[in-house]
């Protein structure tokens, strides 16, 4: 994963993004999270978002990423850097 440019995603898009276990899966983004650089700390950019698919959790849990249901996600989602994201989902 290369630290690519930020596109300008939004809220509700659906986007396909590479996790650190190197498995492609599909997300919706559902909060935009900025954290400003201050001492010692670089920051960071990201989105909060939820899984699309379910057979993408399936392809997780066989990469030993501990997963939840499609449902825990809506009250506790998942987080996204900038950097993740491959491109918007059509």
């Amino acid at each position: 994963m290369s630290k690519k440019k930020s596109k300008n995603y939004k809220v509700g898009d659906v986007v396909l993004t590479e996790t650190f276990a190197s498995v492609k899966v599909h997300s919706k983004l559902v909060k935009r999270y900025i954290q400003e650089p201050g001492k010692g700390w670089d920051g960071h950019k990201g989105w909060y978002g939820i899984p699309v698919h379910q057979h993408e959790l399936g392809l997780l849990k066989r990469h030993g990423v501990p997963v939840g249901t499609m449902e825990s996600y809506v009250e506790d989602p998942w987080w996204i850097y900038d950097y993740q994201i491959i491109k918007k989902a059509k």
